[in-house]
Formats: structure tokens, C-alpha cells, sequence
């Protein structure tokens, strides 16, 4: 298996750093010393900060995107739109990713979660972005709720499913349940239908 290049290193370590203490609580020389590198490696290959999480941001959406696309082609081709089928083409994109099992997919997860609690610029957008594919398939069928509350509700379930899936292991152990990796079908399945009930309500 040929080594990470600097580079890489650099990101892998940044985005472990980055979700366990977020921006503001890692400095770029913290990130070359975890990745035993010298302190010039980092300003090499990014500059800056902000260049060096744009990257990161830039290396894993298109793989979630794709996912997403997925996941909507599949319910556009379905005729019968269900609010579990639309809930799932939210959960199941961000949920794949855990199937990794190089266990990036939860990385990635871990740092995004933290990117949007520390309100880091652009992340917002994300999630407006989401609201503005997913509303043409969520209006019809929450049909008597106004417009401006299914928004609320559904950016709020955007970012349970965020936070829920990047911290499941913690919520298994918190709840008393055995092996996250054992029962994660289960978990998927019991996110998908607490949200699809908040949204009823």
C-alpha cells in the first residue's frame, strides 16, 4: 500500500483535529506537528486555513452529492412519493457514507458536524441548498402545514440527521445499546421514522 502523500496527510489530520476541537481550536502548526511534519508543510500546500477546509469541503461532497443524486433519480422514478421514501433520500446519502470501512465516512461526518455547530461559513448554504431540492417533493405531501414551517422542520431534521448520524456510537452507548455496527440498519430505519413523525406534527 503506497504511503499518503504530505498532502493528504495534512487533510486527514486537519479533519480529525478539526472535528474533535473545531477551527478556532486548532492552529496550523498543532496540524503539522500531529502529522510529524515540518512547520513550513502546511503553508506549502494551503497557505491558509480557510484554503486548506475549502479543500477539504471540496474533496467530499461530490461523493455525497452523487449519493444524493442517487437516492432522488430512484424516488423521481418512483410514482409513489411517500414522506419515509423523501426522508430517506436525506438520511440514507449521509448514512452510506458510514458503511466506509475505512471509517472516513464517519470522519467526514464528525467534521462537518462540527463545521456547522461552530457555524463556519457556507454550511448554512448547504442546508438551504438541500431545502430547495427536497421542497417540490415535500410540499404536496405536507400539503397543510405552511410553507415557512415545513422549511423550519425540514432544516431541523437536516441537521438531527447530521448531528445523529455523526455521533451514533455515543447515542448507542448513551441508550445502552450493543455494537452501533450490529444494529446500524435498525438505527438508520428509527432516524428515518422520527423524522418523518416531526414532520407530520
Amino acid at each position: 500500500m503506497a504511503r499518503p502523500s504530505k498532502k493528504d496527510l495534512i487533510m486527514d489530520t486537519a479533519m480529525e483535529l478539526y472535528a474533535e476541537r473545531g477551527l478556532d481550536g486548532v492552529s496550523l502548526r498543532e496540524i503539522n506537528a500531529a502529522a510529524n511534519l515540518s512547520s513550513s508543510a502546511i503553508r506549502y500546500h494551503f497557505k491558509t486555513r480557510d484554503v486548506l477546509v475549502t479543500e477539504l469541503l471540496e474533496g467530499m461532497q461530490p461523493p455525497f452529492f452523487e449519493r444524493r443524486q442517487a437516492h432522488l433519480t430512484a424516488l423521481h422514478n418512483n410514482t409513489d412519493h411517500t414522506l419515509e421514501n423523501v426522508v430517506r433520500a436525506l438520511v440514507c446519502p449521509m448514512s452510506d457514507a458510514l458503511r466506509d470501512p475505512s471509517n472516513n465516512g464517519l470522519k467526514q461526518l464528525r467534521f462537518l458536524s462540527r463545521l456547522y455547530f461552530d457555524g463556519a461559513a457556507g454550511l448554512g448554504d448547504q442546508f438551504e441548498l438541500s431545502w430547495q431540492v427536497f421542497k417540490p417533493l415535500l410540499m404536496p405531501l405536507l400539503s397543510d402545514t405552511p410553507e415557512h414551517y415545513v422549511k423550519l422542520k425540514w432544516l431541523l431534521s437536516s441537521e438531527l440527521c447530521l448531528q445523529a448520524l455523526a455521533n451514533q456510537s455515543m447515542l448507542f452507548k448513551r441508550a445502552g445499546l450493543s455494537d452501533v455496527h450490529q444494529d446500524f440498519d435498525a438505527f438508520e430505519q428509527e432516524l428515518i421514522n422520527y423524522i418523518c413523525a416531526g414532520l407530520r406534527v
